[in-house]
């Protein structure tokens, strides 16, 4: 029986704890001992698909050593070393970049848009975040559903797939004044916008030894921080250089959500070359996982 933790392997033909005996099954003396189960990838059967298609791992990149007790400067520049690591921090920071924006400026937005009130204004937000949660069940389930039917690139796909849909979607939203016809199409990009985290979760711990996840997502969420801190700053910023001449008062409220509607268009930019490139890491990660995996095996000896 494996240590607990997730970092553990059970090669085919080692001791099994018998259930309900508490003796150890004898293994078949012809048991393959190279197999192994690697944590990450094999759970989603995303191993199965790689080996099934022959992707070979990048050599020079391939652990031979537990990278537990390196350094972290060594384990930064190495997780950086990742090319489909690199693109997924981009554009998930890019993402969480443009939600923040939108997040500190909703209220005032659809009040100024729309003209409606403090109470409705809110309530429609609740709206968007059902809907957020809606596109976040919906992309994982269907990522997972791709690669058990063989497409080895579908984590990234959906990911890139889902930044674009969102500019789809809010581009026409943000541009319209009635309200009836704006808002479904708001729901539609929010939705889009919440599917882009769970394939794009999970793509993270498939390109990465799990004794590197902690120290992976440090640095993910060091740069994802530098943008999301930013954002404010950037949404209102531009919205104020992008209203029209009027009162103080007015452009203190982006122009009568002029110059935020305008902040939101411009800045959908982000989500569109966040969505390009998940979509050409497509070629890099089929390597990048079967790196991880031999590195796994590597260092499961």
């Amino acid at each position: 029986e494996p240590a607990r933790g997730g970092g553990s392997v059970v090669h085919v033909g080692d001791a099994l704890l018998g259930v309900g005996d508490g003796v150890a099954a004898s293994p078949p003396e012809d048991a393959d001992r190279d197999a192994a189960v690697v944590p990450g990838a094999a759970r989603s059967g995303l191993a199965e698909a790689i080996e099934d298609a022959g992707i070979v791992p990048h050599e020079g990149l391939v652990l031979d050593s537990d990278p537990a007790g390196r350094s972290l400067a060594w384990a930064v520049r190495y997780v950086l070393s990742i090319r489909t690591n690199v693109v997924i921090i981009l554009a998930s920071a890019l993402g969480y970049f443009y939600v923040a924006g939108m997040q500190t400026f909703a209220i005032v937005f659809v009040r100024g848009r729309f003209d409606v009130s403090q109470s409705l204004a809110t309530l429609m937000l609740v709206g968007v975040g059902a809907a957020v949660i809606a596109g976040t069940l919906a992309s994982g389930q269907v990522s997972d559903r791709l690669i058990g039917r063989g497409h080895v690139t579908s984590r990234p796909l959906v990911g890139g797939v889902s930044l674009l849909l969102a500019v789809a979607f809010l581009l026409p939203g943000f541009g319209l004044s009635s309200v009836v016809v704006a808002i479904p199409l708001l729901l539609l990009g929010a939705a889009a916008l919440g599917a882009i985290n769970p394939p794009l979760d999970a793509a993270r711990l498939d390109i990465m030894h799990s004794r590197l996840w902690g120290r992976a997502e440090s640095v993910r969420n060091f740069f994802q921080t530098l943008l999301k801190s930013g954002s404010p700053l950037a949404f209102g910023w531009l919205s104020t250089v992008l209203a029209p001449p009027g009162p103080a008062d007015n452009l203190a409220q982006g122009g009568g959500a002029v110059g935020l509607t305008r902040a939101f268009l411009v800045l959908l930019s982000v989500l569109v070359v966040g969505g390009l490139v998940l979509l050409v890491a497509r070629r890099t990660y089929p390597r990048d996982v079967a790196t991880a995996m031999a590195s796994e095996a590597a260092t499961s000896r």
